[in-house]
This record gives structure tokens, C-alpha cells and sequence, in this order.
């Protein structure tokens, strides 16, 4: 099966290598951005990842030559498994695809990601957004930050409308 056909099969009937495949895409940079696009969410399913694929979709968005769109939709993949594993844990490890150094390495490397200004705002953007599915101590402060940039960015458009009242 090709990639194109991959986008419309639903996963569990993916071949067995179809990790293998999004994985050699996600590295390939001579591949076509929209090939690596597409390897990049489905790389995110549960029947396909796993300590390789996660190592691949941080490297991709890790890499300053990659483009802010492909870094963004890496970062926003790892989401499933890390919220797979903060719900499950690692008790049954038949049903957990990433093993707990991978888990780890995922959720400290997303708060280096999100905590270096040189990053692009929507890669930040799209690893807050991932990371938020097994929380650390980082999110409060993170998401408060966000909200108060949002609300200046608002208040100088004198626009102002709180919508999420004073939790943050």
C-alpha cells in the first residue's frame, strides 16, 4: 500500500511495516512535504508507535531545516501516546506501544521544546498542545502565560472578551 492509500484504510487494517514506512518518510527530506505531512499523523496511532517512531517524529521536530508546518504536526502525534500512557500507565505492558524511557524522553524533550523562545510559536503551540495529554508540573504556568499573551494581544485590539473567566 501506498501512502495515499493509507490515509483513507482505516489503521488496523495497515500492513505490518506500515510503521516502518511513515518512519523512512518522516527521515527522508529529500521526500515530498506533503508525504511527510501525511507519515507525520499517521505516525501518531496507536497500532503503529513506538520507540523508533517517537524518536523520529522529536528529531523531526527538534530539526531547525524541517518545516515549522511537518515540526508542528510531529510534535502534535505524540499527543495519543503520551495520553495512552498517562491513563494506563505502564502496569500491562502488552497495551502500552512506548516503553517508560521513551515516555520520559518524550515529555522532557517537549518541555525543552516549549521552554526555548527560538523555537516557532506554532511548534510551541502544537508541543503544549501534545504534552498537555499527560500533564507536568510546567503546564499551569505555561497555559497561564499563554492566556496572559493572548489576553494582550486582545486588550490592544481593544476587543477584550473573557471567555475563560478568572481560572487562569
Amino acid at each position: 500500500m501506498d501512502l495515499k492509500t493509507l490515509l483513507d484504510t482505516p489503521p488496523w487494517d495497515w500492513p505490518r511495516d506500515a510503521g516502518r514506512m511513515f518512519r523512512k518518510i518522516l527521515i527522508d527530506q529529500r521526500a515530498p512535504e506533503s508525504d511527510r505531512l501525511a507519515a507525520a499523523e499517521l505516525a501518531g496511532d496507536f497500532t503503529v508507535i513506538n520507540d523508533d517512531l517517537a524518536d523520529a517524529l522529536l528529531a523531526v521536530v527538534w530539526s531547525t531545516e524541517e518545516p515549522v508546518q511537518l515540526r508542528a504536526k510531529a510534535a502534535i502525534s505524540l499527543g495519543p501516546v503520551l495520553e495512552q500512557v498517562e491513563t494506563d500507565g505502564f502496569k500491562d505492558s502488552e497495551n502500552v506501544s512506548i516503553t517508560e524511557c521513551t515516555f520520559r524522553n518524550i515529555q522532557d524533550s517537549l518541555q525543552q521544546f516549549y521552554l526555548d523562545n527560538n523555537i516557532p510559536k506554532e511548534v510551541r503551540r502544537r508541543v503544549l498542545e501534545a504534552s498537555v495529554h499527560a500533564p507536568e508540573t510546567w503546564h499551569q504556568d505555561a497555559i497561564r502565560h499563554s492566556v496572559f499573551q493572548r489576553r494582550q494581544r486582545v486588550d490592544a485590539d481593544g476587543c477584550f472578551f473573557d471567555a475563560l473567566g478568572s481560572r487562569f
